[in-house]
């Protein structure tokens, strides 16, 4: 009995990671393709964006864990695609994992907008 709690208590804590990571990826690919950084404070710089997006915009357990990649498909430029993806490695409540394992999942999300002006951010991969 409760083994079932305890996993529907964790479901829904994979959810709502989900839901903020594909929050937080959003809000990284619209900061991207204007080239701002995310609190719309001046030009995006460096990995400023996928920084903030970790460091502030980020709670609980996803803070400065996730992992923020700017994927440009082609060299960046105005009018191609840009995306940003956001991943965390969910880890279960140790009494899930004692049953089975201690299993993780990787909760991915990533959202692609059209790049409006020449980036000034540095593309890549940063926590």
């Amino acid at each position: 009995m409760f083994l079932l709690i305890f996993g529907i208590f964790d479901f829904g804590r994979a959810l709502n990671y989900y839901n903020q990571e594909t929050q937080l990826a959003g809000l990284g690919a619209r900061a991207a393709a204007v080239s701002r950084d995310p609190a719309d404070t001046g030009s995006a710089t460096g990995q400023i964006i996928q920084t903030q997006l970790s460091g502030t915009y980020a709670k609980g357990e996803l803070q400065n864990n996730t992992t923020f990649c700017i994927n440009p498909a082609t060299a960046p430029a105005v009018g191609q695609p840009v995306t940003v993806t956001a991943s965390y490695d969910f880890k279960f409540l140790p009494l899930i994992g004692a049953a089975v394992g201690t299993p993780t999942i990787t909760i991915t999300a990533s959202q692609t907008e059209r790049q409006e002006v020449t980036p000034t951010y540095t593309t890549g991969c940063a926590k």
